[in-house]
Parts: structure tokens; C-alpha cells; sequence
């Protein structure tokens, strides 16, 4: 199966506005979600029964490997994430309540730069201990 983006999704929009202009909305809109979904640690609810997005902390069951690290000294190096007293950070799409036919085909990945630098930002600023924790919680 293709994996498509954001940036696809210019193919069928029918509005007035050039590939430029609609990226930048639509990469403005993504930048103002992540954050408030970070700063409040609420959900928010998807249009059109798409589902909810959550932001939750969760434990690693193991500890990641720092691969800049691993190759810089020859030896394996894991993440300790001190910085977070070892907890990491994810984003949910809870697709329960969602109403579109094979949900379960469709998946949520964050793009690297939200993943790193934003939540590093954002965790600088304001903390993470409002962040739920994560439960199990089948889709």
C-alpha cells in the first residue's frame, strides 16, 4: 500500500488556494493542534467521526538506542531521558468511536522535526506531568 501524506492531499482539494499556500495552512494548523494538544494534555475530537487524537507519556518497556551516540563511539549508548525522568512522549489516534469503513488499514505518524525539536520546545517551556500517562487501549 502507498503511504501518503499531507502534501497529498492537495491533489483533490478543490479551493483556490496554490500548492504553496495550502501547505503553509495546512502545516500552521498542524504546529497550532501539536500544541495545544501538548500545553492543555486534552484531546481533541476529529471532524466528521474521523476519531480523537491524544497526547500521552508512557515508560519505555526497554531503553532506546542513541544511534548518533552508538556510532560516534563504537559501543552501544541507549537514550536515558533524564531530561523527562524516562518517560517518552506519543501521539494517539484513538479510533474506537471512528465511523469510516476499514479504520484499521490507516495509521498516525508524527514527521521527525514535531517528534524532536517541537516537543523538546514545548517540554522546556511547559513540563510534561499534565500529560496523561498512557493506558493500553486497542484501537
Amino acid at each position: 500500500m502507498k503511504r501518503t501524506s499531507v502534501k497529498d492531499s492537495y491533489k483533490t482539494y478543490k479551493g483556490k488556494l496554490t500548492k504553496k499556500e495550502y501547505n503553509a495552512v495546512q502545516k500552521e494548523f498542524n504546529l497550532a493542534l501539536f500544541d495545544a494538544l501538548y500545553i492543555t494534555g486534552d484531546s481533541f475530537e476529529l471532524p466528521a467521526r474521523l476519531g480523537i487524537l491524544e497526547i500521552q507519556k508512557y515508560k519505555p518497556s526497554r531503553p532506546l538506542i542513541d544511534f548518533h551516540a552508538t556510532n560516534q563511539y563504537g559501543k552501544k549508548i541507549y537514550h536515558t531521558n533524564t531530561h523527562t525522568r524516562g518517560y517518552a512522549f506519543k501521539i494517539v489516534w484513538k479510533k474506537r468511536k471512528a465511523t469510516f469503513k476499514k479504520k484499521f488499514s490507516w495509521d498516525f505518524k508524527l514527521v521527525r522535526s514535531l517528534k524532536r525539536t517541537r516537543l523538546k520546545e514545548l517540554i522546556n517551556k511547559y513540563g510534561f506531568s499534565h500529560i496523561h500517562v498512557s493506558s493500553y487501549e486497542s484501537n
